[in-house]
Formats: structure tokens, C-alpha cells, sequence
């Protein structure tokens, strides 16, 4: 497994986008480089017209740049080319939103990259982890001043789309 300070890098490039450019500007690379955020932000589109805007801009960037949809973004053009996904209507608070997608992007990078890290603490009963993913983000998120977010938070947001 890597050292805590390699894993806190990890998170860092997902949640540098936390104050760098906007959710349009950046999404398209950093969905590439975090597939289960692009599933995050596609489920979030569904209840959020700016999260809807951010997957419209997203898939025409895959097409655009001849690269291969992933299949819930697929599914979600395809169902919007049909009339049966619509943006949903209001302004949205996506502010919040992305913060937390950032969150679940650089858990799941962590994860992704951690070489054996796991999710929380305690995904596996027997062998409990001294510093797990959702730790290693929230200390990252501390140190980039977002220190009202602990553990307990980033392990919500971490469990994904199901609190949408």
C-alpha cells in the first residue's frame, strides 16, 4: 500500500477542482480519469438541471473527442434523445453537489490508486483499517480548508448515488 502522504496527493487531484475553474470546464478530464464519478454525476442529473447540463456537456465531449461512452452515460443520452430525461426544472443547487462529487471522485481515486486501500475503516469486519480512503480525504480536505467535512462526512458522500 502506498504511504499516507502519496494517498493524500491522489486525493488532491480530484479535490483541486474544489477552487480551480468551473464543474464544465473540467468535468470531461477528470470523468475520464474517475469512471465511478461519471456514474456519481449522471445518477445526480436526473434531480439537478446543472448536474443535467454538466452530463449533456460531458457526453458531447466523448462524442466530440471519439471517445467510447461509458454505459450508464450512454443509457442516459440515449434516454434523453428519446423525450424520456428532461431537465429538471428550477435553479438547482449544484454548488453543494459538486463538492460533494469532488468528494466521491477523490475517494474513489484513492481507492482506485491506493494499491489495497479500502473505502472505510471497517468494509471488512476482520481486518479493520488504521487509515482508509474516506480518512485520507478528509485530511486532505483539512488541509485545503474544509476542515468542517471529517471522516463521518466523507463516508456519507462516499456511499454515492443512493443519497441523491
Amino acid at each position: 500500500m502506498k504511504s499516507e502522504e502519496e494517498l493524500k496527493d491522489i486525493a488532491m487531484v480530484a479535490l483541486s477542482l474544489l477552487y480551480e475553474g468551473s464543474p464544465q470546464e473540467t468535468y470531461i478530464d477528470l470523468c475520464r480519469q474517475i469512471p465511478a464519478l461519471a456514474s456519481y454525476v449522471t445518477d445526480l442529473a436526473l434531480t439537478d438541471p446543472c448536474a443535467f447540463d454538466v452530463v449533456g456537456m460531458v457526453a458531447a465531449g466523448h462524442i466530440k473527442n471519439n471517445f467510447p461512452l461509458p454505459d450508464k452515460l450512454k443509457i442516459h443520452v440515449i434516454r434523453r434523445l428519446e423525450g424520456v430525461y428532461t431537465r429538471p426544472g428550477g435553479q438547482g443547487r449544484f454548488r453543494n453537489k459538486w463538492r460533494d462529487a469532488m468528494i466521491f471522485g477523490a475517494v474513489a481515486l484513492v481507492m482506485e490508486r491506493g494499491e489495497g486501500i479500502e473505502r472505510t475503516r471497517n468494509d471488512h469486519p476482520s481486518r479493520k483499517a488504521s487509515v482508509s480512503a474516506c480518512d485520507v480525504v478528509a485530511d486532505a480536505l483539512r488541509e485545503i480548508g474544509y476542515g468542517r467535512i471529517g471522516y463521518e462526512e466523507v463516508k456519507q458522500i462516499s456511499e454515492g448515488a443512493d443519497r441523491i
